[in-house]
């Protein structure tokens, strides 16, 4: 059944975990907080036939102040388990990672995967509990993702329930996420799981309630903070790594296997990796903060084990950043998994002190993919994972922006941090590329499809396929908007604040702007709180500029000498008549005539106005410059905004003879007109100049000039198109 083989290890990883192991949990540990959840498992894996079968004793302490005589469980692992489950009915409607069944199909003959209760009884009485699949979601009968089970007799307030739960099954090929290939397995979803039972209070909870949703292909998971005792039976010659520290050498036994054992504390999953030809590589690095070091596990193939200092760099600026910025890492131990190209469809997942980053190979060095950073950007999104999803443990099934997204918006933060803002990304073509370049051309790409707010729920039933950018992009963008609004320390307060209060906690997005009020105030809060809630983007575009010589109007004036009548031949005579002062930049002011048009909410309202205002031109006039002619012009401009309560955008107007004027919209209007009458045409509107909000997908239509730059708008559309074309064929920013 098994193979036989010596795992290859490389010289003194045996003896620094050895020596590791040997200092106890350590400081870290301690702040580890006491949990009401317990898993211990043994599982046996045979990688050859992808199948596994365990043993798992499962305690659990009702949190909540209701008795509780049901009990969800996920068995995720069904979702691949037949074309019928909801994960890859949805999956092929969407169109989830390029996904194609009838080519997944061509390479495969039998891919599929599953995991089965064979018997679930209570401790200490052994008594059998029935258990029957359940689709509370979308009432789909071929779905097992999702049992229930009855127990004998109710769980009372603060009571404790020990299961015994043996199981079987066997691993996919790789749909995504989790499965087995070329010597390769990732173990993820594997086990019975218990679902949350949220107390009343929890993420607005108005009475205790069971978090348990099917496995979605748009959502990830949701579980308790767990204590877990893993021990893992695979062919010797196969590395083994997993979640948490590794206790002891592994044990061989009489049928060609190893035992190898993990435990952590305070951790809400737990995945592994059983791989041949790997090599696990163990260094130790000390992030600031009180979190303490942390031994970092690195594990590649062999071939590409001479690539480790590119991932060790990345895999330490992004702890240090996080510890600085957000707060410390507790655990102490961070696993690193890098698969080949063949397993390309388990990369890009985390778990906690586990992940999966990018895939090795030589493919990938290869131009133009060479010249980007997109593996190094993948490890550091993982990585962050630890901190939200891992340690800010949300619903991702509910909520899941403030996960992914979160996520998204500071691996953009550690990119820039190791490469510079323009070139985080690396370059496409010899452009630089930043992060967040490639989060905005996703929402330049479907911006216009978005009708739902981030707030809504659940995360599994977003429109169409805008589910990844509204997770990733439009958060991201929307939290470096807050940044360049209020300023980068602000930002920094803001999660530090939410980290703080809400590490080890089940937080929903009312957590987190209640920590944006206490850390920046009550303007970030507002603007964040509708960001989030607002159903379309904030389009920003200059609709209207034109320019045209001033004439005398035609009719009848008043005179000294009594009524005259100017007509189209006496126009000329009567210039006098425009000697307009507020067209004289009187006071060294450019006047402008302003129209806002108002606006109405429900509870408050503003009329709409036309008042002339006088400016300081931020850059004056230039003197008898090119600009400046004898007649008089009359320019206009129409600018359509947000129409936000907390948007307000920076208008730069200049005039062909150089002055420059700037105004502060406030944006919750509709639109806005601009007037001018001078002696110089407004030769160009900006709105955002400073490109402060990211959140608008379409910037190109933010200025708009009275003579077109036609060299930029080609080189920028050839750019564009390129890049697009680059992530239609396979690169994508979605992990």
């Amino acid at each position: 059944m098994f193979d036989d083989r010596t795992m290859r290890r490389p010289c003194g990883t045996a003896l620094i975990v050895a020596l590791v192991a040997g200092l106890g949990e350590g400081a870290a540990a301690a702040a580890l907080p006491p949990v009401f959840v317990s898993y211990a498992i043994e599982v046996q894996v045979d990688p050859a036939s992808r199948a596994f079968r365990g043993e798992e004793r499962l305690t659990w302490r009702n949190p909540a102040g209701v008795a509780v005589s049901r009990v969800p469980l996920h068995l995720y692992l069904n979702a691949f388990a037949n074309e019928g489950s909801t994960w890859l009915q949805e999956a092929r409607r969407s169109g989830f990672r390029r996904f194609d069944l009838e080519r997944f199909h061509e390479v495969f003959d039998d891919p599929w995967g599953w995991i089965d209760l064979d018997a679930v009884r209570t401790e200490p009485a052994g008594e059998e509990v029935p258990w029957r699949p359940v689709q509370p979601d979308d009432g789909n009968p071929l779905d097992r993702s999702l049992v229930e089970l009855r127990l004998p007799r109710p769980v009372p307030p603060d009571g404790l329930l020990t299961l015994r739960i043996s199981f079987s099954g066997r691993l996919p090929r790789p749909f995504a996420r989790t499965g087995c290939v070329d010597r390769y397995c990732l173990v993820g979803q594997w086990f019975p799981k218990v679902a949350v039972l949220e107390p009343k209070g929890t993420r607005g909870a108005e009475r205790a309630r069971w978090a348990a949703r099917q496995f979605h292909a748009a959502t990830e998971f949701y579980a308790d903070f767990a204590d877990y005792d893993v021990t893992i039976e695979a062919p010797a010659g196969w590395l083994v790594a997993a979640t948490g520290r590794r206790e002891g050498d592994p044990i061989a036994t009489d049928r060609g296997t190893l035992r190898h054992r993990f435990r952590q504390r305070a951790v809400h999953d737990f995945a592994f990796v059983v791989a041949r030809d790997f090599e696990e590589i163990v260094s130790e690095h000390d992030p600031p903060g009180p979190g303490g070091p942390v031994e970092l596990h690195y594990v590649l193939p062999h071939e590409f084990a001479d690539q480790l200092p590119r991932w060790r760099t990345v895999a330490e600026a992004t702890l240090d950043l996080l510890g600085r910025r957000v707060g410390p890492y507790p655990y102490r131990t961070l696993t690193i998994v890098l698969p080949r190209l063949v397993a390309e469809r388990t990369a890009g997942m985390e778990y906690p002190t586990f992940v999966v980053a990018s895939t090795v190979g030589r493919e990938l060095e290869a131009w133009p993919l060479r010249a980007t950073r997109i593996a190094e950007h993948t490890l550091a999104h993982e990585l962050i994972h630890q901190y939200f999803y891992g340690l800010v443990a949300s619903n991702e099934q509910e909520e899941a922006f403030l996960d992914e997204g979160f996520t998204t918006y500071w691996t953009a933060r550690v990119a820039e941090s190791l490469y510079g803002a323009g070139r985080s990304l690396g370059s496409f073509f010899g452009r630089p590329l930043g992060a967040f370049d490639l989060a905005r051309l996703g929402l330049a790409y479907v911006g216009g499809s978005i009708r739902e707010p981030l707030r809504k729920r659940p995360s599994a039933l977003f429109a169409g396929r805008t589910h990844a950018v509204q997770f990733y992009a439009r958060t991201a963008v929307t939290l470096a908007t807050m940044e360049r609004m209020f300023g980068r320390d602000t930002a920094d307060r803001i999660f530090r604040e939410y980290f703080r209060a809400n590490a080890f906690r089940h937080p929903s997005v009312e957590d987190f702007l209640a920590a944006a009020r206490r850390a920046a105030g009550e303007e970030a809060q507002g603007f964040l709180r509708e960001a989030f809630g607002r159903a379309r983007l904030p389009e920003l575009a200059v609709t209207r500029l034109e320019s045209h010589r001033v004439e005398v109007p035609l009719g009848s004036w008043p005179a000294p000498e009594g009524r005259i009548t100017v007509d189209r031949s006496s126009r000329h005579e009567h210039a006098d008549l425009l000697d307009l002062p507020l067209a004289r930049d009187s006071d060294g002011k450019i006047w402008l005539e302003i129209t806002d048009p108002g606006w109405f909410r429900e509870d408050s309202h503003r009329d709409g106005t036309v008042r002339w205002i006088g400016f300081e031109p931020v850059e004056l006039p230039e003197p008898g410059g090119d600009g400046v002619e004898p007649k008089l012009f009359e320019s206009e401009a129409v600018l359509e905004g947000p129409g936000w309560d907390h948007l307000p955008v920076t208008v730069r107007l200049r005039f062909a003879d150089g002055a420059v004027v700037v105004d502060r919209w406030d944006g919750r209007s509709p639109w806005r007109g601009y007037r001018a009458i001078r002696r110089a045409r407004l030769e160009e509107v900006i709105i955002d100049p400073g490109d402060a909000v990211l959140l608008d997908p379409s910037p190109e239509t933010n200025g708009r000039r009275a003579r077109p730059d036609s060299r930029w708008l080609a080189d920028w559309a050839g750019w564009a198109g390129a890049l697009a074309a680059w992530v239609a064929s396979g690169v994508s920013l979605w992990f």
